[in-house]
C-alpha cells in the first residue's frame, strides 16, 4: 500500500511539473500575442519582457530540458520513502 501511494505521489507531483511548464508558456504565448509579438521569432524575447517574466520563462525552461532526470528522481524519492517508511 505504501508503494501505491508512493507512486501516485510521484506521478501527480510530475503532472504538476508538466503542467506547470504548459502554464506559464501559454500564459507568455497570450501576453506576446496580446503585444502583437510575432511568434515565429519566440526565441527573442530576452529584450522585451520584464525580469520577472524571465525568471519562470527559465524554469519552466529547465523543467523542460530536464524533464526525464527529474521525473527518475522524483520517482526514486518516493519509492524510497515508502520502503523506509515500510521496513520501520
Amino acid at each position: 500500500m505504501n508503494y501505491l501511494m508512493a507512486l501516485v505521489v510521484a506521478g501527480l507531483l510530475i503532472l504538476g511539473m508538466f503542467l506547470f511548464r504548459w502554464v506559464v508558456r501559454h500564459a507568455f504565448r497570450q501576453e506576446l500575442q496580446q503585444r502583437g509579438g510575432d511568434l515565429s521569432r519566440e526565441q527573442n524575447y530576452g529584450m522585451e519582457v520584464p525580469s520577472g517574466v524571465l525568471i519562470w520563462l527559465s524554469l519552466a525552461d529547465f523543467i523542460y530540458v530536464f524533464r526525464i532526470p527529474l521525473s527518475l528522481l522524483i520517482l526514486v524519492c518516493a519509492l524510497g520513502c515508502a520502503w523506509y517508511c515500510g521496513t520501520g
